[in-house]
């Protein structure tokens, strides 16, 4: 028991012994004032022994509460104190993106720009290589054709040669 809770029992007791004091003076006293009186301060001491009671358990919930509070108090401020790290690591990373993002941009531009050339000289030499595919294709056309009119003209030269042959045969029989 510590200092505080045996003058708190001390008192109790001297309480206790004054009501039964009271009560057996109450019980004694003949004079209808002086009892009147007794009674009234008899009422008085009930009246604040139990409101002592009351005011103690009073003070006793509102220590659990308070407690309770601490309790809560210091999760609510973890709480805090991780939501404060996540949105500072929120910031950083905005930070860092926005200092990172208009870089990135930059090299694709860049880049997209080497490929546009290295694209454009592609182009510009399938577009050469097909000029002349369609130029060799033209003059293989002409090539063909012109075998064509000089294999006719042939044709033509053989039939006449045989037509003099046959008429010369018809003349020397």
């Amino acid at each position: 028991m510590g200092e505080t809770e045996s003058v708190m029992q001390n008192r109790r007791d001297t309480d206790r012994r004054a009501a039964l004091d009271i009560s057996q003076m109450i019980l004694n006293e003949d004079d209808p004032k002086q009892r009147a009186f007794l009674l009234a301060l008899h009422s008085i001491e009930e009246s604040s022994r139990t409101g002592n009671a009351a005011l103690l358990s009073r003070i006793e919930s509102n220590e659990k509460r308070g407690d309770r509070f601490e309790v809560s108090m210091v999760e609510v401020i973890k709480k805090m104190e991780t939501q404060v790290d996540l949105i500072n690591k929120a910031k950083g990373a905005g930070w860092v993106t926005s200092k990172l993002v208009p870089v990135l941009l930059f090299v694709l531009s860049v880049a997209v720009g080497f490929v546009n050339k290295e694209v454009g000289a592609v182009q510009a030499a399938i577009l050469i290589q097909s000029n002349s595919e369609s130029a060799l294709r033209t003059e293989l056309v002409q090539a063909i054709n012109n075998s064509n009119i000089v294999d006719l003209r042939l044709a033509a030269r053989m039939d006449l040669l045989d037509e003099r042959c046959k008429r010369l045969e018809g003349v020397h029989k």
